[in-house]
Order: C-alpha cells, then sequence, then structure tokens
C-alpha cells in the first residue's frame, strides 16, 4: 500500500508483561486498562503515567482468558474464559465477587447494557446467555457455530455475530433478524452511536449497519482476518487483524495504518481518544494523537526493528516471478483465495469472491505490504503470521469455525497441527485431525526424507518401506462413550492423572498383505511357505481389519496364521508383528486370541521386544503390548509378564529409534494408568526418568511426563522417588523449552508435574 495517507496516531508506549498473546484488552476508569492473555492472567495497568506499569494482576482462569468488559457503574470488570468461566471481579480487592457458570464451551465475548445490570456472553457452544445478577434470564439459541462477539444496543436489542457467517438480531430471546452480507466468520462487533454497529470478519472486510440491520457501507483494505472493531469518540472505526496492522477508518475511507510485530487480536479506545492494542507478540500498545505524549525514539526505532524482523520474508517481490493480468482469467479456489499479478508497474493482490465471481483487489505490493503476505504459488510462496510456508490451508474444525494454517513440505505434521491448535487456542482433541488434514492434502508432494519422530507404519503404497510414517499410526485414545465435563476426581488439572489407556490403530492392510505374501512366494522352506488355507485365512483377518468388525471371533486356523508369521524371522516377521497388535485392539478377536493363545504375549516379549531385537521389531512388538494392555480381554495376560517385559527392555530406553522409544513410553503409560499399584510403578518410574533425562522428541517427553505424574497421582510414595531421580531439574528445563516453542501441551504436562514434586 502506498504510504501518503497523514498518520495521526503514534505509538505512546508498550505494555509489557505478559508471557503469551494478549487476546482482549478492555478500558477502566480514567488512565487504566485490563488485558487479558493466553497465559491465563488478567493485568490491570496505570497509562497515565510517562512509564505505565502493571499495578494489579488477576488470576482465577484456569485457561486462556478470552473476553473482557468493564461496568464503571460498580467499578466491576468481567471476564470470559476458555475454561468457560464468567467471573465477575473487584478491583479494589482483585478478588473475584461473583461467578457466572454455564456456557458448555469458551466464552469468547461480553457486552453490558448501558447501566450494566445486563451482561451478555457469547461461547463456542454457539449460544449467547442473557445474565442479570447470577442468574441467566435468557438463552439465545439459533447460531449454528460458535458465537464469537455481542453487543448491546440503546434499545437493548441484542446483537450477536458468528463462525456460522451471520449476525442475528434479538428481541428478548427472539431473533428478529438474521444478516447475511458477510460470506465468511463473523468476528467483531462495535457500537457505531447514533447511527448503528460495525462488524467485522474474516473476510477481511468491515460492514457498517443501521440499528435496525440495514447495510450501508463495506470497508476493503485488510489482507486477512478481521479480528476486532472499536469505535472512537470522534467517530473513527478501528480495526486489528490477522494482517497485523491496526487501520484507522475515516468517513468510510482508510485515513492510517499501523504495523505491528504479530497478528493483532483486539484493540479498544479510552475516553481521550488514546487507542490500545493487544497483538500475539504478548505485548500490549499504547496509540496517542498527541504528540507531546508519543514514545521516545529509541523505542520507536525498536518496535519498527521488530516489525521488520517478523515481516522480513515479504520484502523484496521480484515482479518478474508473478503472472500476468490473464492469471485474473481463471476462477479462485476457495472464497477469499488471493493472488499476485504483475500489472506491469506494480505487483497487485487480489482476492476472489465466491459471491461474486470476480477477483476483487487488495491493494498494491511495496517492500513489506500487508497484501505481500497473499502470495500462493511455489515452495516457500504464501505468507502467514509473518513467516513463509510452501501451504496455506483453511482448516475447518467441525463446527463451521475455519483458521488458516500454514504448513511446509519437510515439516512434521503433527509439529504443524501442534502449532495451530496453540496459535487458535482450539481443543487438543483437534491434533489427529489436523495432521490428517495436512498429510490428506499434501499426499500428492515429495516430501523428501520422513520426520524420524513420527510413529511409522512399515507399509505404505503397497510395499514395505522402513521409518516411512502416516498419521493414522499415531497413539490414540478412544473418545470416552459417555463424555463429561466435570472434572475427574482426584485430578491436578485436565492432564493429570491419565485416566484411559492409549493405542496404536491402524496400518495399510494393503501393503500388509501384499509383504505377507510375497514373503510366502520367497521363502526357501515349504514350512515357511502359506498353504492354501493359511492363504484363505490372511484374506479373512484382512478382511475383519478392514471392517473393523469386533463381533467376528477368530478361529484355531486363524490364530495358527499369526503364531507362525510372528515366529518368521526380522524383518520378515514385521507384518505378523502389525497385524497381531491390529487384532488386539478388536474386542471379538482379542477374547479368542486370549483363549487359543494364551501365552502370545510372552511369546512377542521374549522374541522381539528387547534390545537385542530389530528396532522395527522393537518397536511393533511394543505397539502390541500397549495394544494389549489397552484390550480388556489380553490386559489380564499382558500384568502376568510386566517384569519380564521391563527386563526386556532395560536397553531399549537409549534406542535412538524415536520410534521405539515413543512405543516404550506408551507401554508404560498403560501400565501406570490400567494395572494396580505395585512394584511395577517403581520400576516404570525408574525406566521413563532415565529416559527424560536425555530426551529429545517432545512428544516422547510429554508422554514421559504423564507417566510419571501419573505414577504420583496414584502412588504418593512415588513423590520422593522421582524426586531422588532428578526430574525435577530436567521438567524446568523442558517447561522453558517448551514456552519457548508455543508448546501448550507440553507446557501445561510440565507445570503439573512440577506443581505435584515435592
Amino acid at each position: 500500500e502506498r504510504r501518503t495517507m497523514q498518520q495521526e496516531y503514534q505509538l505512546a508506549t508498550e505494555l509489557v508483561g505478559h508471557t503469551s498473546d494478549v487476546r482482549c484488552v478492555c478500558a477502566l476508569s480514567e488512565g487504566f486498562v485490563a488485558t487479558g492473555s493466553r497465559d491465563n492472567t488478567i493485568r490491570v495497568w496505570n497509562v497515565a503515567e510517562r512509564e505505565p506499569a502493571c499495578v494489579k494482576m488477576l488470576v482465577g482462569h484456569s485457561h486462556f482468558v478470552g473476553a473482557l468488559l468493564y461496568l464503571p457503574a460498580s467499578d466491576t470488570l468481567v471476564s470470559g474464559g476458555y475454561d468457560k468461566a464468567i467471573f465477575c471481579w473487584d478491583l479494589t480487592t482483585a478478588d473475584i465477587s461473583r461467578s457466572l457458570m454455564g456456557h458448555e464451551k469458551c466464552v469468547c465475548a461480553l457486552s453490558a447494557n448501558a447501566a450494566g445490570t445486563v451482561i451478555v456472553s457469547g461461547s463456542w457452544d454457539t449460544t449467547a446467555r442473557v445474565w442479570e445478577g447470577t442468574e441467566c434470564k435468557a438463552l439465545l439459541k439459533g447460531h449454528q457455530s460458535a458465537v464469537w462477539s455481542v453487543l448491546v444496543l440503546p434499545s437493548d436489542t441484542i446483537v450477536t455475530a458468528s463462525a456460522d457467517k451471520t449476525i442475528r438480531m434479538w428481541t428478548g430471546d427472539q431473533c428478529v433478524k438474521v444478516l447475511t452480507q458477510h460470506t465468511d466468520c463473523v468476528r467483531g462487533l462495535a457500537l457505531l452511536a447514533p447511527i448503528g454497529f460495525v462488524s467485522c470478519g474474516n473476510d477481511c472486510v468491515l460492514h457498517m449497519w443501521t440499528l435496525d440491520g440495514t447495510l450501508i457501507s463495506r470497508l476493503d483494505g485488510h489482507s486477512s482476518f478481521v479480528y476486532d472493531v472499536r469505535v472512537g469518540p470522534t467517530g473513527e472505526v478501528l480495526s486489528v487483524g490477522e494482517d497485523a496492522t491496526l487501520r484507522v477508518w475515516r468517513d468510510s475511507a482508510l485515513a492510517e495504518t499501523h504495523q505491528h510485530p504479530k497478528p493483532v487480536w483486539c484493540v479498544t479506545v479510552l475516553a481521550n481518544g488514546d487507542v490500545v492494542t493487544g497483538c500475539a507478540d504478548g505485548v500490549a500498545r499504547l496509540w496517542t494523537r498527541d504528540a507531546a505524549r508519543a514514545a521516545p525514539l529509541e523505542l520507536q526505532q525498536s518496535f519498527m526493528q521488530n516489525c521488520e524482523q517478523s515481516n522480513e520474508g515479504q520484502k523484496g517481490v521480484n515482479l518478474d516471478l508473478l503472472p500476468g493480468p490473464e492469471a485474473l482469467q481463471a476462477p479462485g479456489r476457495f472464497d477469499g483465495d488471493t493472488k499476485l499479478v504483475n500489472s506491469g508497474a506494480v505487483g497487485q493482490a487480489y482476492k476472489w469472491s465466491s459471491v461474486e465471481q470476480r477477483w476483487d483487489l487488495i491493494g498494491d505490493l511495496t517492500e513489506g505490504s500487508a497484501a505481500a503476505r497473499a502470495s500462493a504459488s511455489g515452495p516457500r510462496s504464501t505468507m502467514l503470521n509473518g513467516k513463509m510456508y510452501d501451504f496455506v490451508f483453511d482448516v475447518d474444525v467441525g463446527d463451521s469455525r475455519r483458521f488458516k494454517i500454514g504448513y511446509n513440505k519437510d515439516e512434521n505434521p503433527f509439529t504443524a497441527a501442534q502449532r495451530f491448535i496453540a496459535d487458535n487456542e482450539l481443543e487438543q482433541g483437534f491434533l489427529d485431525e489436523v495432521a490428517k488434514f495436512l498429510i490428506d492434502n499434501t499426499k500428492d508432494v515429495v516430501f523428501g526424507d520422513a520426520p524420524s519422530n513420527l510413529p511409522p507404519l512399515p507399509f505404505t503404497n503397497n510395499r514395505y518401506i522402513p521409518g516411512v510414517t502416516s498419521a493414522q499410526a499415531q497413539p490414540q485414545q478412544p473418545p470416552p462413550k459417555n463424555p463429561t465435563t466435570s472434572p475427574v476426581p482426584g485430578t491436578v488439572g485436565k492432564h493429570l492423572p491419565h485416566t484411559r489407556p492409549v493405542c496404536f490403530e491402524g496400518t495399510n492392510l494393503a501393503g500388509l498383505e501384499k509383504a505377507v505374501r510375497r514373503s510366502s512366494e520367497q521363502a526357501q522352506s515349504d514350512a515357511l511357505r502359506l498353504s492354501a488355507a493359511e492363504s484363505s485365512a490372511l484374506s479373512f483377518l484382512v478382511a475383519v481389519l478392514g471392517a473393523k468388525n469386533g463381533g467376528l471371533p477368530l478361529r484355531d486356523e486363524h490364530v495358527t496364521l499369526v503364531k507362525k508369521l510372528v515366529a518368521w524371522s526380522a524383518p520378515q516377521c514385521l507384518p505378523g508383528l502389525d497385524l497381531l497388535g491390529q487384532l488386539s485392539l478388536l474386542p471379538a478377536a482379542s477374547s479368542s486370541l486370549a483363549e487359543l493363545w494364551p501365552d502370545c504375549v510372552q511369546c512377542v516379549i521374549s522374541k522381539d521386544a528387547n534390545a537385542g531385537a530389530s528396532p522395527k521389531a522393537a518397536m511393533l512388538a511394543l505397539r502390541f503390548v500397549t495394544n494389549a494392555l489397552h484390550s480388556e480381554a489380553l490386559r489380564p495376560l499382558a500384568s502376568r509378564h510386566v517384569g519380564t517385559l521391563l527386563d526386556a527392555c532395560a536397553g531399549l530406553s537409549a534406542s535412538t529409534d524415536d520410534n521405539v522409544r515413543m512405543a516404550l513410553v506408551s507401554v508404560a503409560l498403560n501400565i501406570v494408568v490400567t494395572l494396580p499399584v505395585g512394584l511395577h510403578l517403581s520400576r516404570c518410574v525408574g525406566v521413563v526418568a532415565e529416559m527424560l533425562a536425555a530426551e529429545k522428541n517432545t512428544n516422547v517427553c510429554g508422554r514421559c511426563i504423564l507417566v510419571l505424574g501419573t505414577a504420583v497421582v496414584r502412588d504418593s510414595r512415588q513423590k520422593v522417588h522421582t524426586t531422588e531421580l532428578g526430574v525435577g531439574a530436567r521438567v524446568e528445563q523442558l517447561l522453558a523449552e517448551a514456552v519457548a516453542q508455543h508448546n501448550t501441551q507440553l507446557e501445561e504436562v510440565a507445570e503439573l508435574l512440577l506443581l505435584l514434586l515435592p
């Protein structure tokens, strides 16, 4: 964008203290501001001083703080969190004066009537609630997805904005109007007195409405999601978003653009006209039009340098590499798709409108311009959140909430999925789904060497390839049959103790079957070849696994075949071990194994689950034992051999294969979760503590901490044992690394374990 406009706002100061993103900001009484963060805290700042300071920190939410609201009549601050709670804070004492409970998911929006006697909240549970005192007076149901913003108009009409792309207007608990002009999720609402209100969303535009819901204006200029909007005392509209900018609009035209180092989540306006923005870098910033209060030159230079460093990947747009205007003749791939075009003199960014079936001009490209983030062709060609990626996808996580995820072809998809979950504050249960989405949508791309920290499947594309990865092999936990939002008695946070066994589920059945038949054809001995009956039995087992039909029991000939395959030497035994591990997850099949081959666990342990076995054989053997401990039918058999297993695995904790160590710690986790407290608990703690001391893989580290934390909760004697093994220092180190890398799950479990240790 050409920066010829007059910039009235200047940076005044930075409010530094939060350890994660500032997700919400709120103006309090004159001279004070509140900020809420992904670090679970709320901070109150005195911004009237030349050097603003944090004067209070409010701690009460157990998860991210997502919304703030100030009630001046009672000097009360209201907060909503990802823990589903709404707290009302006495700002004099910094105590919670009352709690509003009822939402089933994250509370991400708050508003109130002019008198401050009625509070309206919006949530990911698709509803808005109307509160008086501590009582919910009305439940507003109608949206199909998360309610991301709420607004009470002067007439007491309630406006709600949702991820279902609509805005609804309510009188009492009745929806009286639905506004559908936004083409993507609607993220923010603000009162535009006395005319009406403003909305913003993921379609990169702002809409201005009358009080009765008539659209009067559309503001285009952002190059990515618009997260929040406010209106200043002189009628200026201020918006912030994923493109890392604060934009100021006057008379329906873009008047100012202020770049930030990272995406900007929120904005508020103070009574004196100052503006506060909350950024993904954990810093809130105060902007002023009073030149006398502008930041010192040193701070301004430091801020500009941070912006330049964050956006350095956007500089130097090479026009020769961009297609010409003829590229706009082809339609976009999806609504909001972006394309860079060489128009001759300058590069230009266009955005596809699926409604209008046309490319709309976003703006011209200059060095560092926000529009330059929109490129989407070629390696490391797409900008998202200040970084270049090979791919940027829109990901729908299930209830019409759509987010953007950046992914590089040489990246571990589970690492990318975990980063995506942390950045967008999604439920951890989306990990496997998002990783599978990445794998499925990039499967035709040559990825080079497979990442070594993903659990591999040995069968891919119908042939045996050691070390090839698959999302289906990631250890998974089946969802509880009767989910509940109530905490488990005796829990320490949401991760400890771990209460359900994990398992390794999924394999390439076609590849497995081909590998077995090829080994049979190449066997030198008739005893190793498959007979006609055994060939038929193999087809039956593959069909059973393919149908996931746990209601089909196995017969003698089926179990005899599995025994034979497992008895083969490595690498020929790998399909048999994999087959055995998958059968153990089917209830009827596992019951048949327990009855017809009662020493199956012992056979696998003695043959393959030891330091002398090949890494692949050891990994698959340990996965089978993990699944056996997961199976109600096979668990009693596995429990008899825990001591033998731990003896056999003594050398595997130092294996150089990430997948072997992940399988080993998974066995340990299922032991401490499923078996009665006994001597095996201390042995598991010893093995896992030794692993953790030298472990570099964050996934394995996280599972090690789950084992240790669960053991400590189940048996208080393990506190002393774990401490004596020096676990605390290593976990503190991992905690610091997790915070730096924004690995939220590892950070949470590490903090919980440290709280448990003396």
